[in-house]
């Protein structure tokens, strides 16, 4: 099943120690076309993940009525090529045993799947042949558009889908981080008429200097990048233009937007702040870091005082998005049927006014423990391990930043904690969602 990225994968390990603090080796190289090659061994018995990371997300459609288009390729880029039609690909592939996924988030579309190294040739091969030589013809751009259609119209019955586009819509006036990676229903309505656009993206972003290639578990670097050479050394560049990105302008207000929904669901509230984009060298970013886990981590501040203290909660999440552009620190909370939002709210600011009034060293070294552990556990499947370095690359990062971000984490102290939550957890730079049920008119 293909499915569009959902953002709570995008969490950056909170590992205090000075020393490695990601546990493996990653080793780079970039082609002379400019695609990046990434290999990560680890002990994974015969295992190997792996991922094309092609650099196009929700972020770049940019032109008036094209939204959407970054997760249409996720299902377009299936459609087959000369050398093998979609039939024939899904046949080989059960030849492989290899199921493969691919998901869009605001920054990226990846194409990922778990091979053994018997078969991670001919894999390769397929997935270099697929991004390089797609053989788009109006009938898929015709099936395709009404797939992801159907996938729009499931969201219709998920408040929550439709509170954060509210919000997202509120919280960014300029930006494409405005909308969500399904696109407007407008944009999706038109797509089965947009196949001219369709080869504009395609040869647009579908470039080997917008990819990263990754390979994560049994296979040694020298091997790994032969393997990648071979299957992605002749792609061709080919000269395009690539429309800007605007800049969103500062947030100077609080802003607030109600979603109403008719029937029996649970309210909600959603509180977004607008905060910058992701750098590992950023040490106010790192104290977000450090907040979110504070307030939303399994014993957080807010997940014990809205659920198991107050108990007018059923559920709590949210966090840094860590975005390439500055993007939004969340908190979600799904209220019990009859609770109030307004309280809500004010737990929320009684929990920053906490942390910026000091937090308790004790407190502070216990969140850090319990998120060291929690992502070593994580970084035992070479499939995490893949999600944690291809976001971190897709946002800039060298290697070597990947332990720098999480050692500055660890060095964050109660006083740069207060400051960084003052600075971007602010009133002015807050946007507030409620979605408030009402009931169905009689018939």
């Amino acid at each position: 099943m293909r499915q569009w990225f959902p953002a709570g994968l995008l969490v950056w390990a909170l590992l205090p120690t000075p020393a490695r603090a990601f546990p493996y080796p990653v080793h780079t190289r970039t082609l002379p076309n400019g695609c990046e090659l990434v290999v990560v061994p680890m002990p994974s018995e015969g295992a190997v993940a792996t991922a094309i990371w092609m650099d196009v997300g929700s972020r770049n459609e940019v032109e008036p009525g094209k939204t959407g288009f970054a997760h249409f390729f996720e299902h377009l880029l299936f459609s087959g090529t000369e050398k093998l039609a979609q039939e024939d690909r899904e046949k080989e592939l059960m030849k492989l045993g290899i199921g493969d996924n691919a998901w869009t988030w605001l920054d990226e579309t990846v194409y990922n799947a778990v091979s053994d190294t018997e078969s991670l040739d001919a894999w390769m091969g397929i997935q270099a042949d697929m991004v390089q030589n797609l053989a788009l013809t109006p009938d898929h751009v015709r099936r395709e558009a009404g797939a992801v259609y159907g996938e729009y119209r499931k969201t219709q019955a998920d408040p929550a889908f439709h509170l954060e586009q509210k919000v997202r819509a509120t919280a960014f006036t300029t930006h494409p981080y405005a909308h969500d990676t399904l696109g407007y229903e407008a944009d999706i309505a038109a797509m089965p008429g947009a196949y001219d656009y369709a080869r504009t993206f395609y040869a647009r972003w579908y470039q080997p200097e917008n990819a990263r290639v990754l390979l994560v578990g049994d296979i040694e670097p020298d091997a790994g990048f032969a393997l990648l050479e071979k299957h992605f050394g002749g792609w061709k560049a080919r000269p395009t233009e690539v429309p800007a990105v605007p800049v969103e302008p500062a947030q100077e207000a609080p802003r607030r937007t109600v979603v109403k929904w008719e029937g029996d669901v649970p309210p909600r509230v959603m509180i977004a702040w607008r905060v910058p984009a992701h750098d590992p060298a950023d040490p106010e970013l790192a104290a977000l870091e450090l907040a979110q886990a504070i307030l939303l981590g399994p014993a957080g501040r807010l997940t014990n005082r809205l659920i198991r203290e107050e108990a007018i909660a059923l559920d709590v999440r949210g966090g840094r998005e860590g975005t390439v552009d500055p993007g939004l620190f969340t908190i979600e909370v799904e209220l019990k049927p009859g609770a109030d939002p307004e309280r809500v709210e004010a737990i929320v600011d009684e929990e920053l006014f906490a942390i910026v009034g000091g937090v308790e060293p004790a407190f502070l070294e216990r969140t850090r423990s319990h998120a060291k552990y929690g992502a070593l556990v994580e970084l035992d499947d070479p499939e995490n391990v893949l999600y944690v370095v291809g976001s971190r690359l897709r946002r800039g990062a060298d290697p070597k930043a990947i332990d720098a971000f999480d050692a500055l984490v660890g060095s964050i102290d109660a006083q740069a904690l207060a400051e960084a939550v003052s600075k971007h957890l602010r009133e002015d730079n807050r946007t507030t969602g409620w979605l408030v049920p009402e009931a169905r008119d009689a018939d």
